[in-house]
């Protein structure tokens, strides 16, 4: 048939496709004509909500704070370690097998602790080990610490998506959790630009200070959350708009 033929054919296969969908595959009513959502809707909808919206906003505070680190840890490696690629790749290992072990931890912690209480106590855990870093510590010591916060994540991500799910009703679902995953995107490009001009200007110490101390305070926002929130009726129902 010859190549050009062959992708005649394949496209007119979509062209079929289609028709037949077109023709045989019924219209249901859409999510538009339910509620009408517009590009903001799930924004609109997390700003109403007394427990959606904070928890929101620590998350794209997270989003913006530890860039930082990724940001800081080579150019630590760098200079305390006389450009060690070796021990920047060992840096970011343990980021990697912290996340994975701990993955392997929430399977088991998701079925013993309401998913507040459990990534609230996950969040506090991931910031102590952190506190190290400020002072330069030797590598094995940052290579520990970072493992142990990494260890954290998975018990803090999971729970997380859980309230967000159950608590945003199915109509809004898809565009709440795309509108917190944006703005957390755009939040990550602007810490990776405010930790470079901190390296820039001041050093990896100040940076890595700022970087715990801001998730610091919102390990410490998310624990008043959780607090306010200890009701399990408000995690598991759906909120009214």
């Amino acid at each position: 048939m010859g190549a050009p033929n062959v992708l005649y054919v394949d496209a007119a296969t979509y062209f079929v496709a289609f028709l037949l969908v077109a023709v045989f595959v019924p219209r249901r009513q859409t999510i538009v004509d339910v509620v009408r959502p517009k590009v903001l809707a799930g924004v609109r909808f997390l700003l109403g909500d007394r427990l959606l919206g904070p928890i929101a906003a620590v998350v794209v505070a997270f989003g913006f704070f530890m860039p930082g680190l990724s940001a800081g840890l080579p150019v630590y490696a760098f200079e305390a370690f006389d450009g060690s690629a070796r021990i920047a790749g060992l840096f970011y290992a343990a980021l990697g097998a912290g996340a994975l072990v701990g993955s392997l931890v929430a399977v088991m912690a998701v079925r013993k602790l309401a998913p507040l209480r459990l990534s609230g106590l996950a969040m506090l855990a991931f910031v102590v080990p952190l506190w190290v870093l400020p002072f330069l510590p030797p590598w094995p010591v940052v290579f520990v610490a970072l493992f142990l916060a990494m260890f954290c994540t998975p018990l803090i991500n999971g729970p997380l998506i859980a309230v967000l799910t159950a608590r945003t009703p199915n109509q809004l679902r898809a565009m709440v959790i795309t509108a917190v995953i944006s703005i957390n995107t755009l939040a990550a490009p602007l810490g990776f630009v405010a930790a470079g001009l901190v390296i820039e200007r001041w050093g990896i110490v100040p940076l890595f200070t700022a970087v715990v101390v801001g998730a610091t305070a919102m390990a410490g926002a998310y624990g008043a959350i959780v607090l306010r929130h200890r009701d399990a009726e408000a995690v598991v129902e759906p909120a009214t708009t």
